[in-house]
C-alpha cells in the first residue's frame, strides 16, 4: 500500500478573529506576486498551512501537520516581498551559522541568535481556539439548512 495522498489548506487569521480558507491557486499567486488581497492592505495577519491526509475523492482525513508564518500586506495588499526579504534574511542567516568558525575558543552565538529571533518573530503557536476555527473551516458541510 502506497503513501497517503496529501493535500494543502491555506488559512488566513483575520484581525476580526475569523478565519479566511484559502483556495490554492490564491495562495500560490500571493506568494508569486501574481495576487492581491486590497482588503488586508498594512496588516500583519497569521496565516496556517495545514497539510492534510486525504482520500482517493481529495476528501480531508486527518491533519498530517500545520506550519505557521506571519504575512505581512504592503499599502497594495501584497505578501511578495516581506516573504522574499524574510526568505533572504534566513538564508543569510542560515549561511553564516553554517561558515561559521567554531575551532577557537570563542564562538560568536549571533547568528544562530539572530536565525532564532526571526523564527520566533515570523511563526506562531496554533492553540485550541484556532485548531477548532481550522477543523471547522476545512470540515465544514457543504450543504446549508
Amino acid at each position: 500500500m502506497g503513501a497517503m495522498p496529501k493535500a494543502l489548506r491555506s488559512c488566513l487569521f483575520q484581525s476580526n478573529g475569523r478565519i479566511r480558507l484559502l483556495l490554492p491557486s490564491l495562495t500560490k499567486a500571493l506568494l508569486g506576486g501574481e495576487a492581491k488581497l486590497p482588503e488586508y492592505a498594512g496588516l500583519t495577519l497569521r496565516h496556517a498551512l495545514v497539510a492534510l491526509d486525504v482520500d482517493e475523492w481529495r476528501k480531508p482525513l486527518r491533519i498530517a501537520g500545520i506550519d505557521t508564518s506571519m504575512w505581512d500586506f504592503d499599502e497594495a495588499g501584497d505578501i511578495e516581498a516581506s516573504v522574499r526579504r524574510r526568505d533572504n534574511e534566513m538564508h543569510q542567516q542560515a549561511e553564516a551559522v553554517e561558515h561559521q568558525d567554531i575551532s577557537g575558543q570563542v564562538v560568536d552565538l549571533t547568528p544562530r541568535l539572530r536565525v532564532k529571533t526571526i523564527q520566533s518573530e515570523n511563526n506562531w503557536k496554533v492553540g485550541m481556539k484556532e485548531m477548532n476555527q481550522i477543523i471547522s473551516a476545512i470540515w465544514r458541510p457543504t450543504y446549508r439548512k
